[in-house]
């Protein structure tokens, strides 16, 4: 399988007993860490422990998904990021205090997840099959995202900062897909580290494709952002704070 990127995602895959969970590596200063799991591989083992792992909120959430797929993705990238975390802290992955902060837009408590127990910051994406899963000692925001179509780099053209216009006009119309898709990937992952998602307006900060000679305007806003390496057809990205 070719791959791309940077950073290596360490794979995961959903066991059927709780108990055979590796103990995963600890995130620490300067190390962030990042699990890839196939929706394929673990949406079966998900759904026998998502009844009793995952909160009322997480099942009516996945219940409401109307496409059986969706639902699939939902509940594997879920009872991951639960058995990953709780194995981290510590905790039955079924008993974690998650919540969530205030939203950046209202103030209502629908904004980034956190866990209130330990220094674990985490962040959680998915895109067609496959699941991202990061964890951080800072606040951190990943991303992965199917590679776009022609048609939609067209059409979201509007939503990127001016430079990074440019740069995607300056390359050959074949080329645009791959490298829109990563400078997509680089962005949310930047505003899920801020903590603001797609709330902030995403002309506002230049983040580029991150390839040589790429322009990017965060470096002084204390983040740091770094391709992760995934199955082709896909881009992801990662950010961390570099705040103390």
């Amino acid at each position: 399988m070719t791959e791309t990127g940077g950073l290596s995602a360490v794979p995961f895959s959903v066991p059927t007993e709780l108990s055979r969970v590796p103990v995963p590596r600890r995130p620490v200063a300067g190390r962030t860490v990042v699990w890839l799991v196939d929706t394929d591989q673990s949406s079966e083992a998900a759904a026998r422990h998502a009844p009793q792992l995952l909160s009322t909120d997480e099942r009516a959430r996945a219940g409401s998904l109307r496409r059986r797929s969706d639902r699939e993705v939902y509940v594997t990238a879920h009872v991951a990021l639960r058995i990953l975390l709780g194995r981290l802290l510590e905790r039955h992955p079924g008993a974690l205090p998650m919540e969530r902060e205030a939203c950046h837009g209202c103030g209502a408590p629908h904004g980034r997840p956190v866990v209130r127990c330990g220094q674990t910051h985490f962040s959680l994406s998915h895109s067609g099959r496959l699941i991202l899963v990061a964890f951080a000692v800072v606040p951190v925001g990943v991303d992965i995202e199917q590679t776009a179509s022609s048609g939609v780099v067209e059409e979201a053209g509007n939503t990127l900062h001016p430079t990074e216009c440019q740069e995607l006009d300056a390359l050959p119309e074949s080329g645009r897909p791959q490298a829109f898709t990563e400078i997509w990937t680089r962005k949310e992952a930047y505003l899920k580290m801020l903590g603001t998602g797609l709330l902030r307006d995403t002309r506002l900060d230049c983040v580029g494709t991150g390839r040589p000679g790429s322009t990017s305007g965060i470096s002084d806003t204390g983040a740091q952002l770094t391709p992760v390496t995934v199955p082709s057809g896909y881009a992801a990205a990662l950010c961390v704070s570099t705040l103390a």
